[in-house]
């Protein structure tokens, strides 16, 4: 005997299929809390740095003459020390109008962290970046360099007699995310 599908059957499926489908969807989209009690400190890292103002200057330079510019970053500033170590770049970019020869040097030694070590720059492109210099968490240090500028004696082309350059000096310090053990 075969059954027939009436008006009245189906509507008793569809009926029932919708009921299943409402509750499988109210379980899957159901949200369980629960509340704790509890207290505690939350301690926030301390981030600070610090770089002296820097005005660089070319104006007036001759073949042979020599200007050098004396900075400093530190992980310090007001009394409060950095609760993260940091690590830092430079990078010093010119226009390339004058033929100046670039080189930075660490003042001293430094009693925590990673200086960047004495080189020329390779500003072919109008701008080098240096990087690998480290200042250390809550200990404040102070990290000094010299950027000396040289324009080379033999570079006398009558071209670059009035032109100008612009030299900017730029430090960029973030956190340090190396985990040491």
């Amino acid at each position: 005997m075969r059954k027939h599908l009436s008006k009245s059957r189906i509507m008793v499926y569809l009926l029932l299929v919708t009921v299943a489908t409402l509750l499988v969807l109210s379980m899957t989209y159901a949200r369980f809390t629960s509340a704790v009690d509890g207290n505690g400190k939350a301690a926030l890292a301390v981030w600070e740095s610090q770089s002296d103002a820097l005005t660089i200057d070319v104006g007036g330079m001759k073949p042979g003459t020599v200007k050098t510019y004396e900075f400093y970053i530190t992980n310090s500033k007001d009394g409060v020390t950095s609760d993260v170590a940091q690590t830092y770049t430079f990078t010093v970019e010119s226009t390339n109008n004058l033929p100046l020869a670039y080189q930075l040097s660490p003042v001293g030694s430094s009693t925590a962290g990673t200086m960047i070590l004495e080189q020329s720059l390779d500003m072919s492109q109008g701008k080098s970046r240096l990087s690998g210099g480290r200042l250390p968490h809550t200990t404040a240090v102070r990290h000094e360099y010299i950027l000396k500028i040289t324009w080379p004696k033999g570079q006398t082309a009558a071209g670059y007699a009035d032109e100008i350059d612009m030299v900017t000096l730029t430090v960029d310090a973030e956190q340090d995310k190396t985990v040491t053990p």
